[in-house]
């Protein structure tokens, strides 16, 4: 595992390579750029691994400098990810009380009781709430994340019931699940940090400009679990600092897709349905032409912009990238009207050739020419 996982790591780390418009200095006692990139590809080509760790330490950092500055970045400057034993837990119960789920545990009688009912308080009590837009949920999600390091869940912000439930189960999960739970989550973490220490600089940037509004201070927190809730990849509470939770195991959410979907994820804190700059801007630009506000035009917009860009830094170093909303068919239903306006219009402000404003009201020109939305709140 050691070996498979270190591969792993070290094919992704090859693109800290390629950071854009970056220059790489060796810090003293870590592997320059070019240490790096010949420690991995006499990995890949030779099998030699003897050096992996070396390059693979949890305090890697690189010097970045643009122009007369230096930054020391690491993979947590903008983004703090986490195996998180409750949050696990919790997702795992959630995705265990869905109603197709069959029941191939082989606990023993006690414990099987105990894991039973747990299912069931969920099927009752917790899944009928929304993991994305419920207050509550939101709740629970913060809570067990600032008790990660807690033996014992504790808090007075959540349901008693389900803090019982949750200390009632955690040590048939931990005994059953989670070791292997935790490996594949820090397996995935291990892939998925260096594309964000190689990439993560520049288009961290790019969508602050894109979006022409800076990033909230801090690093966001990413919770990585083998299961984020039903059909999701991925999803964003909170805003300001943020909390995304995403998982390790769909096949939606591997390889370079990570990049794009975490930062998409990750944008959810500066981009809004009905406030902020991209928000009030269609807002006040479907006023202005006298329809509703086209349903979801937003969204369809970050997941434009942050595919595109992602798309264009890889393909910088000629590798080839299908953005996510192509890949998963997205532009069609209510959203196939939107395509042609983004690759459009919102790709020449992507460009620099125009401002939010106009290339947002171009977009809503052209949809109120043949308009079948429906109205946003």
């Amino acid at each position: 595992m050691k070996t498979l996982k270190s591969m792993l790591a070290g094919i992704a780390l090859l693109f800290i390579c390629v950071a854009a418009n970056a220059i790489t200095k060796p810090t003293a006692g870590k592997p320059t750029k070019d240490d790096v990139v010949k420690i991995y590809i006499d990995a890949i080509t030779s099998g030699n691994v003897s050096n992996l760790n070396y390059a693979l330490a949890d305090d890697l950092q690189f010097d970045i400098q643009r122009g007369q500055n230096v930054n020391t970045l690491n993979s947590a400057n903008q983004l703090d990810f986490h195996s998180n034993f409750w949050i696990n837990l919790h997702h795992y119960l959630f995705q265990q009380a869905q109603p197709s789920q069959l029941s191939t545990n082989s606990l023993d009688i006690n414990d099987s009781k105990i894991w039973n009912d747990a299912i069931e308080y969920y099927r009752k009590n917790i899944l009928p709430h929304d993991l994305l837009f419920d207050h509550e949920m939101i709740t629970i999600d913060s809570v067990l994340a600032e008790n990660e390091s807690s033996p014992k869940l504790s808090s007075k912000l959540i349901d008693v019931n389900l803090v019982k439930v949750l200390n009632d189960v955690a040590p048939i999960y931990r005994k059953q699940w989670w070791n292997i739970h935790n490996r594949t989550n820090r397996l995935w973490i291990s892939t998925a940090e260096p594309l964000f220490l190689a990439f993560g600089v520049q288009l961290h940037e790019q969508l602050a400009v894109a979006y022409g509004t800076p990033w909230y201070s801090g690093a966001i927190r990413v919770d990585v679990c083998v299961y984020a809730g039903p059909r999701l990849v991925a999803y964003t509470n909170g805003e300001e600092h943020g909390h995304v939770i995403t998982s390790s195991t769909n096949s939606r959410g591997q390889g370079l897709d990570v990049l794009e979907i975490i930062f998409h994820e990750a944008a959810h804190t500066i981009v809004h349905e009905d406030k902020g700059l991209i928000g009030q801007t269609i807002k006040s630009a479907s006023k202005a032409h006298g329809i509703l506000v086209p349903d979801g035009l937003w969204h369809a917009l970050m997941f434009y912009t942050t595919g595109e860009l992602t798309r264009r830094n890889l393909a910088q170093y000629g590798l080839t990238y299908i953005p996510y909303a192509d890949k998963n068919d997205l532009w069609k239903g209510s959203w196939s009207n939107y395509y042609g306006v983004l690759s459009i219009f919102w790709r020449q402000h992507l460009d620099g050739k125009l401002t939010i404003e106009e290339a947002i009201n171009k977009m809503i020109d052209a949809i109120a020419v043949d308009f079948s939305g429906t109205a946003t709140k």
